[in-house]
């Protein structure tokens, strides 16, 4: 049986990269969120703009001009937002490091199963935890940052939705019944 102290070291590493990943997943609502209300606030801001332009054309009226050229400046402003913030490419950047950090989570997974089945010894075991942090180290390195509120909407799915957890308890709920700590 593998040593307390490695199995616990890599639980903790499979918590944290849980805990990191569904940050990510969170960050991605928030983009989205953010990206489909500037799309709208833009398409509303040039119709208007368009409208007030038209009516222009059929009559003068000093108001009609300095609305439809407020209109037109906010409809500005939201296209350069959105050209310098580019929330669809931060999106594709969390997706494709939660996809990797999942890929993690899952080499996490098989680890603690060879190491409680005994498939492999504590030695190797930890060559293969040394080797997942190094991956885990590169992803990390490339990653977008989050957010506090993506990271307050995580803490919220992983403890009170339990969506997933961090305690020995709530890790055991999404591993494997032979893999839990509970299950000896």
């Amino acid at each position: 049986m593998a040593s307390d102290t490695l199995l616990m070291s890599i639980r903790e590493s499979f918590g944290r990269v849980v805990y990191t990943h569904k940050t990510h997943e969170k960050q991605i609502e928030i983009l989205c969120y953010y990206e489909k209300t500037a799309r709208w606030l833009e398409a509303v801001l040039i119709s208007l703009t368009a409208g007030g332009a038209i009516t222009l054309l059929f009559g003068q009226g000093f108001w009609l001009q300095l609305v439809t050229a407020i209109l037109a400046s906010a409809a500005t402003m939201v296209t350069i937002y959105q050209l310098s913030f580019d929330p669809g490419r931060l999106i594709r950047d969390h997706r494709k490091c939660a996809r990797r950090l999942w890929l993690i989570r899952e080499k996490y997974i098989n680890l603690l199963s060879d190491l409680i089945d005994e498939a492999i010894d504590d030695d190797k075991g930890r060559l293969q935890r040394d080797t997942i942090l190094k991956e885990l180290q590169e992803i990390y390195l490339e990653a977008p940052d989050t957010s506090s509120k993506a990271y307050s909407m995580a803490q919220g799915a992983l403890k009170i939705k339990e969506e997933m957890s961090f305690t020995d308890d709530e890790i055991d709920q999404f591993l494997p019944k032979p893999l839990r700590k509970g299950e000896k």
